[in-house]
């Protein structure tokens, strides 16, 4: 085998071993269905949870969540509800999937419904 063919059988090993190495989110299953995501999202966070269990539970699931207070939801609100976010930023890719989530905190300080957008994020 010629040197050159070393080098691109080097660089294709290497590509593997890298994508391999990638972890897959929890969003990444959902692709691009809300509809998909807010099923499972209820299922792991159903309404009557408390706020604080709720961002545990979305946290332990690889979210990035903040409390949003007295604030707008696309055309709703204003409302107060867990702002959780996550990616799925699997692989090489420079456009991902970007999912945001709110979950709509009840008088009771309970989770009441689950809000889900999603959309492409990159250059």
């Amino acid at each position: 085998m010629s040197r050159t063919g070393l080098a691109y059988g080097g660089l294709l090993a290497a590509l593997v071993l890298l994508a391999g190495c990638t972890e897959r989110t929890w969003a990444s299953d959902w692709k691009d269905d809300s509809g998909l995501a807010r099923t499972e999202i209820r299922a792991l966070v159903p309404p009557g949870t408390t706020m604080a269990s709720a961002k545990r539970l979305m946290e332990a699931k690889g979210c990035t969540c903040t409390e949003a207070r007295n604030h707008e939801w696309a055309s709703g609100g204003p409302l107060d509800y867990l702002y959780c976010t996550i990616d799925d930023q699997t692989g090489f890719r420079i456009v991902f999937r970007a999912w945001k989530v709110a979950l709509i905190e009840s008088d009771a300080g309970t989770v009441a419904d689950v809000l889900v957008s999603t959309g492409l994020t990159g250059p």
